[in-house]
């Protein structure tokens, strides 16, 4: 009887995690940069609210990692 439950919830986690994915990458835009374009990065250490969230000066991308 256990293992009836045991299989069915795997199931039911299994079609939620597709559902899910698919859901992710329908809204997902790819990111378009290019060699050279300015980018914000994030701020990781942020020591109050009101610390801004990104660096105030742009980096140049010098490098793709992705296609």
């Amino acid at each position: 009887m256990l293992r009836i439950f045991r299989q069915a919830s795997r199931e039911n986690i299994l079609l939620q995690q597709q559902a899910n994915q698919a859901y992710y990458n329908k809204n997902r835009l790819d990111p378009q940069l290019k060699l050279g374009d300015k980018v914000l990065t994030l701020v990781y250490v942020s020591k109050g609210k009101l610390d801004p969230k990104f660096s105030p000066i742009p980096k140049i991308v010098v490098e793709i990692h992705h296609p």
